[in-house]
C-alpha cells in the first residue's frame, strides 16, 4: 500500500517537473505571440471603433441637415410648382411643412 502511495507521488512530482519545463521553455514564444496578438487586436479595435464612430457622425450629420434644410427646400419646390402651374403663390410662412 505505502509502495503504491510512493510510487504516485514520484509520477505525481515527475509529470509536475515535466510541464514545467515545457511550460518554462515555451515562455519566449509566448511572449512574442502575446504582443502579436495585442498589437493586432488594438489595430482591429480601432478600426472598429472608426467604423461604429464614423457611422454614428454620419447618421447625426445628416439628422441635422435634413431638419434644417428640408423645410426650405419644401417651400421652394411648393412654389415653384405654383409658379409652374400659374396659380398665384401662397405666402412662404404659410405653408406647412411636416416633420
Amino acid at each position: 500500500m505505502f509502495l503504491g502511495v510512493a510510487v504516485l507521488a514520484a509520477l505525481m512530482l515527475l509529470l509536475g517537473v515535466v510541464g514545467y519545463v515545457v511550460g518554462a521553455s515555451s515562455g519566449e514564444d509566448l511572449d512574442s505571440n502575446r504582443a502579436v496578438g495585442r498589437a493586432e487586436g488594438r489595430v482591429a479595435g480601432l478600426q472598429k471603433g472608426r467604423e461604429a464612430g464614423f457611422e454614428a457622425g454620419l447618421r447625426g450629420a445628416r439628422r441635422r441637415g435634413f431638419s434644417s434644410t428640408y423645410p426650405g427646400a419644401f417651400r421652394d419646390s411648393y412654389r415653384r410648382a405654383f409658379v409652374d402651374a400659374g396659380l398665384e403663390l401662397p405666402r412662404y410662412q404659410a405653408i406647412e411643412v411636416s416633420r
